[in-house]
């Protein structure tokens, strides 16, 4: 799902009027007392303490990313999480639970308390795909469970390939492929969007790339390129900024219609391919545990529309190109959502699991 401008996401430099726009710090204190935060009490420094009507918040937060540490997912929660606690004067600790698409980390999220200190880092509709992929008795949740905390951000999708191949565009790449002269291709795990983007690219692009090589997240897929390992890769825009910057790969085209976020990126619609709109666009969206009490969802939804205005915010989007954008709770559980459940009407289901089971 493609988030247009009708939608209550907004940039961080756009002013957004918010009904009871007080800051977490005016909130705090109202949510204590004689409340049940499912925790156990003892203030482990997990966020599984607190229980009995302490004030909220008051105790460590804790993110868990369903990727490994270098990718975007992770760039945006630790950035956020640290935010957060700045803001609140508390603790936190991010955990990188990478597996199975996002599954592993998302399961261990549906199972923590929901007392607001424990949310994840969900990239829809990349971190949901895997719910489609397995088999239906393999998961004891479902995607419509969690409970949804903010938006922060939003990233493209993007092929970059290994400069010395001397790639000349897009169009340059498909027709190499078409000779046989690349026959693989890679990116971060099995499942998600880049694999998805690879089985795409395959019927619709008529590109006969006879392997993807799943990598553990996209800083691993950009070395592969760099090193020549693999000749090209899809990886989100932020993750591959880095290498692009240093001259170690170079962009070949963004998947989706948006050009880039960060720089000039010549779309895959510009040579006239199909774009991937419908799930190239991963959302940065804040989940918490089913049942995180509304008044705290609303109390982190401002706390972290708080943490995208701040100056520090705003130097680490200029120095990283990850796009800053603000959406409340319930914003961040309709993208979460919305993306999942345009997942069969958008992907070939068949197809990947087909390619996933070679």
């Amino acid at each position: 799902m493609v988030l247009d401008d009708s939608s209550k996401l907004v940039n961080r430099r756009r002013f957004v009027k918010y009904t009871g726009g007080s800051s977490i710090a005016a909130l705090a204190g109202c949510l204590g007392g004689g409340g049940d935060d499912n925790g156990d009490g003892n203030g482990d420094g997990n966020g599984g303490g607190n229980g009995g009507g302490d004030d909220f918040p008051s105790d460590t937060f804790n993110t868990i990313v369903p990727y490994a540490e270098g990718g975007g997912s992770d760039a945006y929660a630790r950035h956020f999480t640290a935010e957060l606690a700045d803001i609140t004067g508390t603790d936190y600790q991010v955990e990188n639970l990478p597996g199975a698409g996002a599954t592993r980390g998302m399961t261990v999220l549906h199972d923590r308390p929901a007392n607001g200190y424990h949310m994840g880092l969900a990239s829809p509709p990349a971190s949901g795909l895997m719910t489609y992929l397995l088999e239906p008795d393999r998961l004891d949740w479902d995607y419509s469970d969690f409970s949804g905390l903010a938006v922060v951000g939003r990233s493209t999708t993007i092929v970059t390939a290994n400069p010395d191949l001397g790639i000349e565009d897009y169009e340059d790449l498909a027709e190499r492929v078409r000779s046989g002269e690349f026959t693989t291709t890679g990116g971060p795990g099995l499942g998600g969007i880049e694999h998805v983007a690879y089985v795409f690219m395959k019927e619709n692009h008529d590109m006969p790339i006879e392997d993807f090589v799943a990598y553990d997240g996209c800083g691993p897929t950009q070395q592969a390129v760099a090193s020549g390992e693999i000749p090209f890769g899809i990886c989100s825009e932020p993750s591959a900024q880095p290498f692009i910057e240093s001259g170690d790969v170079e962009p070949i085209a963004d998947i989706t219609t948006s050009g880039g976020l960060i720089s000039d990126i010549p779309s895959v619609a510009d040579f006239g391919y199909a774009d991937m709109d419908s799930f190239g666009y991963p959302t940065r969206c804040l989940l918490g545990p089913p049942g995180v009490p509304e008044e705290r969802r609303e109390a982190l939804s401002q706390a972290f529309k708080e943490a995208t205005e701040t100056e520090s915010t705003q130097q680490w989007e200029e120095e990283t190109g990850n796009a800053v954008l603000w959406g409340d709770h319930e914003e961040a559980e309709q993208a979460w959502k919305g993306a999942i459940e345009s997942i069969p009407e958008e992907v070939n289901l068949d197809a990947v699991r087909e390619d996933m089971q070679e």
